[in-house]
């Protein structure tokens, strides 16, 4: 899971760049429950904190907040109103998972397999 960081991590050591190219197509989607959200997010928070020093400098602070307003503003623009209780539990569920993730050093394993969304890694 975020592979896709870490490699990126290791083009950027090795002096290569990566761009940005916005009108490049990428379809990527996941039709998760919010149990399964939370777990997936658990799971991005434990690969945070076992990452932290190959990620260096990566800045991610913020970057869920940004995204949230942007989803509220955007249901209360276009007036979905009724999709706002869903948005705001799928956002809780994203940010105590990834608190709890960072955090699973503190948890005894049973309870991390329970959080996690990938079970097995935790054997």
């Amino acid at each position: 899971m975020n592979e896709d960081m870490l490699f990126a991590r290791r083009l950027l050591d090795a002096g290569y760049r990566i761009r940005y190219v916005p009108d490049s197509g990428v379809e990527h989607s996941h039709d998760y429950s919010l149990r399964q959200t939370f777990e997936r997010y658990f799971d991005i928070g434990v690969f945070l904190s076992q990452a932290e020093r190959e990620l260096g400098d990566v800045q991610l602070s913020g970057e869920g907040a940004r995204y949230a307003a942007k989803l509220f503003t955007g249901l209360v623009r276009d007036r979905h109103y009724a999709w706002m209780p869903m948005a705001m539990a799928e956002t809780l569920a994203k940010a105590v998972g990834v608190f709890l993730g960072k955090k699973h050093r503190y948890l005894p394993i049973a309870v991390k397999r329970t959080l996690s969304m990938h079970k097995a890694f935790w054997r």
